[in-house]
């Protein structure tokens, strides 16, 4: 057995705000199903990951008695906007009810630690299993079959899903990498900022005016600039087009994209970057999660965004240099392919 025996009540979800939902969802109405617990926030990048194997429980499991619950705990003040988060839900394709725990009551409740977690409630009402973090998909997927057998013992449940990307196939590595910087990384002033000539690991620095706001740091006179020493194969960032979450621009911010002083090839564009002109930029047009960079030869780099309007805020950057096995062949970005 890979779940636990049936000693502790999964606490009642509290009566906050859902998405997906035409009313709200209690456990005890939900007696008789497992319910997969999802903890989760729509600007971490780690949870971002978890969504393909969610997403295809989901499909298979739903009929079988399971239901898949997303629960929302935001970790930057914007993220407790409903629109910002029905309008991350819709664009990442999820369709199963989601609870808005912005007060952190059900994450207390169940002395929840990470983005993300699973939970396993089973049809009785006990907790049964719990992970932490990503990987471990055919452990969850093993766990969630038992609970929905416990429940029918002669259900029909497909194999185990197989790997649904490179990283997370066997004989995959993860290499270290620069962690999770958020504002109270800056390197150098936040007002009328200059980059230094030696840039310290695990610190961003700024260019130009910057003022801080409830958890980021907004340019209120342009140009400005943010600069990046990482190491890493690729890199996030949570950025908005301004500093009051609750007003979006009539239009996006625009920044250009440069790593190692040299403008992307379509190789490393991450999923929000794009050429013009020969140019890389990014346009931020909400306030959200932006993949940068990725592909990239797994070492040191400097990053940098240009911006030439005011109102950019700038959240967090983030990291992956997690590599499929055999290694990839990649092409490092400072050295230019064979002809």
């Amino acid at each position: 057995m890979s779940v636990d025996r049936p000693l502790v009540r999964a606490p009642e979800l509290p009566s906050l705000s859902w998405l997906n939902a035409p009313q709200a969802m209690t456990l005890a109405d939900l007696r008789g199903r497992v319910v997969l617990l999802h903890m989760w926030d729509y600007t971490c990048i780690n949870c971002l990951r978890t969504l393909p194997y969610v997403r295809a429980w989901w499909d298979r499991y739903e009929n079988a008695g399971l239901t898949i619950l997303g629960v929302h705990t935001p970790e930057f003040s914007f993220a407790h906007h409903q629109k910002h988060v029905a309008a991350a839900a819709g664009r990442l394709g999820i369709g199963w009810p989601i609870l808005l725990d912005n007060d952190q009551r059900l994450w207390t409740a169940l002395a929840n630690r990470y983005w993300p977690t699973f939970y396993l409630v089973d049809g009785k009402g006990y907790l049964r299993y719990s992970k932490a973090g990503e990987g471990d998909y055919g452990a969850t997927e093993q766990a969630l079959q038992e609970l929905l057998r416990e429940i029918d013992p002669v259900v029909s449940l497909p194999a185990h899903l197989d790997p649904l990307t490179p990283e997370d196939s066997p004989g995959a590595v993860c290499l270290p990498h620069t962690p999770e910087l958020q504002s109270n990384s800056l390197g150098n002033s936040n007002a009328l900022g200059a980059i230094p000539e030696i840039l310290e690991q695990g610190r961003f620095y700024l260019e130009g005016t910057w003022e801080p706001i409830a958890d980021g740091l907004t340019l209120v006179e342009s140009p400005g600039a943010i600069v990046l020493p990482f190491r890493a194969a690729s890199a996030f960032a949570v950025l908005a087009p301004g500093s009051d979450p609750s007003v979006l621009p009539a239009k996006p911010v625009r920044a250009r994209l440069e790593v190692d002083g040299r403008d992307l090839g379509p190789d490393h564009f991450g999923d929000d970057a794009f050429s013009e002109d020969g140019r890389t930029w990014m346009r931020i047009d909400a306030p959200r999660l932006y993949s940068l960079a990725r592909g990239l030869d797994p070492s040191e780099h400097v990053l940098r965004l240009s911006l030439d309007e005011p109102g950019f805020t700038f959240y967090a950057f983030s990291f992956g240099a997690c590599l499929a096995a055999p290694t990839p062949s990649f092409v490092p970005l400072q050295e230019a392919p064979p002809c």
